[in-house]
């Protein structure tokens, strides 16, 4: 497929209807992102609102069928919502990353550390914080945030020919069953995101009624999850 082809159908795909579920979620955290209060939290909102650009990526490239680029993106919006939380509550560790890129014992000390921080920041808030993003890190790396064997398997099709021979192809742009499966882990990344939100602006009522929607967009998203595992399971 030449690239022109390759953008022809990309394009196609967009104007295809998103999941209801994706809409709403981006819908809440967009609501939710943009009201926060700004003073007193700057640290965390640029790296926040750079999670969310990489999220609506996601979205994007999600619908448009590229989904071998999406467990990468989302691994950028997971990871900078957690240094988003880190950072607002440790003035230090924000200090270290904007020191990185200029001090090369800076840059060392945040590539070896920075992270582990992030999750120990999490685990200091809530456990069940820091399992959702062990659990979703690892998943965006086996099935494509490094080119482990599950994201690269996603893009490749084997038909049996004749006696002992195969035809593979590669599948540039994804079907609707890959579509789906990717939409899943950016629902999931986008029910992490908005934790981290919850957790940052405390309890009021605006947070609550916005933790009570999230909740049911994640229970909506784990029923997704689970009639495609029948349906696959069951084909």
């Amino acid at each position: 497929m030449s690239l022109s082809k390759y953008s022809e159908a990309f394009k196609s795909n967009l104007d295809g209807p998103i999941p209801v579920f994706v809409g709403q979620l981006d819908g809440l955290l967009f609501e939710f992102l943009s009201s926060v209060p700004k003073d007193g939290y700057f640290r965390a909102l640029n790296l926040l609102h750079y999670g969310y650009a990489n999220f609506r990526s996601a979205v994007l490239l999600t619908q448009g069928g590229a989904v071998a680029a999406v467990p990468s993106v989302l691994r950028n919006s997971l990871e900078a919502s957690a240094y988003g939380f880190l950072f607002h509550h440790n003035k230090d560790w924000w200090d270290l990353w904007q020191k990185r890129e200029q001090e090369l014992n800076a840059k060392n000390k945040f590539r070896n550390s920075g992270l582990s921080n992030a999750k120990s920041a999490l685990q200091k808030e809530d456990d069940t914080l820091l399992n959702q993003f062990n659990v979703l890190y690892e998943t965006l790396i086996s099935f494509g945030a490094h080119p482990n064997y599950f994201g690269v398997d996603e893009i490749v099709s084997y038909e049996p020919l004749e006696g002992d021979r195969v035809f593979v192809s590669f599948n540039q742009l994804a079907g609707e069953l890959e579509r789906e499966r990717a939409y899943l882990l950016v629902g999931q990344t986008g029910v992490f995101f908005g934790s981290i939100l919850g957790a940052l602006w405390g309890e009021d009522v605006e947070t609550s009624y916005f933790l009570v929607k999230l909740g049911e967009l994640a229970e909506t998203i784990e029923t997704h999850a689970f009639e495609l595992v029948e349906n696959e399971e069951s084909t």
